[in-house]
């Protein structure tokens, strides 16, 4: 058994490493043998089809019915895994084989790049310079900025901090329980990352590979890295709005391993405990109990208040390109500092930031590995709660320089209402000249 060679390696990680490409060829002449079995499958019914037009024959009959339930059998999986490639979510009793079949196809094209225009401004359509292209412009967006020393130290003065007992409790080694928590919350029918391994693989498995996995885990942590495949991420562009010949137009996704995203999703429940003790009730992102419904209703409340009062108020709305993307990962850390976290939980978050890479999917084919030096990976499950967290102390800054909305004591709020954030949709109210004048100075 591969469980008994760990000897034969020189550490956990190489040995999870070789195994995890070991169940990959394995799935991948698995699949091979499948689609053989299809093709003879298609051969034999058409055999069969055409010997019953000469040749009535009751026997050959129930073979032919036998072959196609044999064959609608194999297909119905290949329609499950259109479904995830489609982004379908339901589907009813019905012959759904060609329909999803090219649905998925739909899908594809409208997420397929058919051009991009250079920094010349000259527009291409060649797949190496699009390809090319694309390095320049990651490399150029998570490549390392220097971040003002004086700057971050006076952002991050006086931030409210955690209690002794909870920085402790998110020191703690990470327990097999933790991650079979992850594992259990983990969604079905999503891609997957580099290694090719899905969420049900491990789920499925989790039985006999979580024991080891945590002790990967361990190793990692006393090393402070990652095996190779968890540190690489595949970006997926999906179109937003706007030229798509642009770059900057196209949302990268990263498609992670199954293994990163158990120890993030692990780390993320951990630090979902403590997040409303450090951040403010009018931010909501990923925030538990809180939602951007929040948000909206809180708006829809402070318009309907200034109305029945009478009370000035102008929104302003603070638009931040590539929000997710330039965090500062020096900063993000001092951030975390600052709220009193300590340096066993940061350890573990180091880890999913560490040697970091990136591979853009570009048609068929994938970029060489670009170097993560900044930017909070959207597709990793703790993302959302480090962008929250490293986006308060801006809006710190704001609550404590503007003088907010002056409402009557009968609306029963503590302060006056300053701002409403969701990840890097923030609004702040304003309601005179003196407030436009102070935002733009704070910002």
């Amino acid at each position: 058994m591969w469980g008994l060679r760990k000897s034969e390696f020189g550490s956990l990680m190489m040995w999870w490493e070789v195994g995890k490409a070991q169940i990959r060829v394995f799935c991948q002449q698995y699949t091979s043998k499948l689609k053989a079995a299809v093709e003879d499958l298609e051969t034999s019914i058409r055999d069969l089809e055409l010997g019953l037009q000469r040749d009535s024959n009751p026997s050959a009959g129930q073979l032919l019915q036998k072959k196609r339930l044999e064959l609608s059998s194999f297909l119905q999986e290949r329609v499950k895994g259109a479904l995830v490639r489609s982004h379908f979510l339901e589907i009813k009793e019905m012959d759904g084989t060609p329909f999803f079949f090219n649905l998925e196809r739909s899908v594809a094209q409208r997420k397929q790049m058919s051009c991009l225009k250079l920094p010349g401004g000259r527009v291409t359509s060649s797949p190496e310079e699009m390809r090319d292209h694309a390095m320049d412009f990651y490399t150029d967006l998570f490549g390392g900025e220097q971040c003002s020393i004086e700057g971050r130290e006076e952002i991050l003065e006086g931030l409210p901090q955690l209690s002794p007992e909870e920085k402790a409790a998110l020191d703690l080694e990470l327990t097999l329980e933790e991650l079979t928590g992850a594992v259990n919350q983990m969604a079905s029918g999503r891609a997957p990352g580099i290694d090719g391994l899905s969420g049900e693989f491990l789920k499925h498995f989790w039985g006999v590979l979580g024991a080891d996995l945590r002790g990967v885990f361990s190793e990692c942590f006393r090393t402070g890295s990652l095996p190779v495949s968890c540190r690489r991420a595949v970006l997926s562009l999906l179109p937003k709005k706007g030229d798509l010949a642009l770059l900057k137009n196209w949302r990268p996704v990263a498609l992670l391993t199954v293994d990163y995203k158990v120890l993030s999703r692990a780390l993320s429940n951990r630090l979902k405990g403590v997040l409303e003790m450090v951040i403010q009730q009018d931010q909501t992102y990923c925030i538990p109990d809180r939602t951007i419904m929040d948000n909206i209703f809180f708006m829809q409340d402070v318009m309907d208040v200034c109305r029945a009062h009478g009370v000035n108020v102008g929104v302003v709305s603070l638009d931040q390109e590539k929000a997710f993307d330039r965090v500062d990962h020096l900063y993000l850390f001092s951030a975390l500092r600052a709220y009193g976290i300590g340096e066993g939980f940061l350890a573990w978050v180091g880890l999913l930031y560490n040697g970091a890479q990136c591979l853009v999917k570009m048609g068929a084919g994938l970029s060489r590995p670009i170097p993560v030096q900044r930017g909070i990976r959207q597709g990793c499950p703790i993302s959302g709660q480090l962008y929250s967290l490293a986006i308060e102390p801006l809006l710190c800054r704001l609550r404590s320089k503007l003088s907010g909305l002056s409402l009557p004591a009968s609306c029963g709020l503590e302060c006056p209402p300053t701002l409403s954030a969701y990840a890097d949709d923030v609004s702040i109210f304003v309601s005179s000249q003196r407030d436009v004048q102070c935002l733009q100075d704070t910002l």
